[in-house]
């Protein structure tokens, strides 16, 4: 791959990603499954590639300030969980379909809240201008590639659901700890490009 631009090697890294599924510490449980769709997007920009990331807004009912993927539930007038994921894209941080070049997507992941979620992989190569709905996003926050792709950016973190204790991780960057189902979504897209280029 030495011989490869970085573009091409990142469009194919993604691509190869592509294959595996998150390891949740929550068995796929389909019967009356809520099912979900985020979009893990990276941002070819002049100063090194990104992750797209989102902090929620403090005034929603559930999950209000954290650090999530562009994302939501699937609705019925969805033809797929990629229309999902870009649809949620475009909401919330104002990201158009047209940007995105789809790349696959992860199998699917069980969260702790009853949902199952997709996670499709996207490569924005000239991002836009991003306008986030301030009633669902309280700002964009863009994690660079090459942290999300350190082992050592992750931190063991634990997750409580009821009387029960899970482990899992974190990532801390510029004062946002990233956690729960999106560290575990980012973890997974270390571990499967680190064994890509194995």
């Amino acid at each position: 791959m030495d011989e490869l631009s970085p573009e091409v090697q990142l469009r194919q890294r993604l691509m190869l990603a592509g294959e595996v599924s998150p390891r949740s510490p929550f068995a796929l449980d389909w019967s009356g499954a809520r099912e979900a769709a985020v979009l893990l997007a990276v941002m070819q920009r002049e100063a090194g590639s990104t992750v797209l990331l989102t902090r929620r807004s403090d005034e929603l009912p559930h999950h209000a300030g954290q650090i999530s993927l562009p994302g939501g539930r699937v609705e019925a007038g969805d033809k797929s969980v990629v229309d999902t994921a870009l649809r949620e894209a475009m909401e919330e941080v104002g990201l158009a379909a047209n940007r995105v070049e789809t790349l696959g997507h992860f199998g699917p992941f069980q969260t702790g809240t009853g949902f199952i979620v997709h996670t499709v992989l996207g490569l924005v190569a000239e991002p836009p201008l991003l306008t986030p709905d301030p009633r669902e996003v309280a700002d964009v926050v863009e994690l660079p590639l090459a942290v999300a792709l350190d082992p050592c950016a992750y931190q063991p973190h634990l997750l409580r659901r009821g009387e029960r204790t899970y482990s899992g991780f974190a990532i801390d960057f510029e004062g946002h700890r990233i956690w729960g189902a999106t560290a575990c979504i980012l973890r997974c897209l270390m571990e499967s490009t680190l064994r890509a280029e194995r």
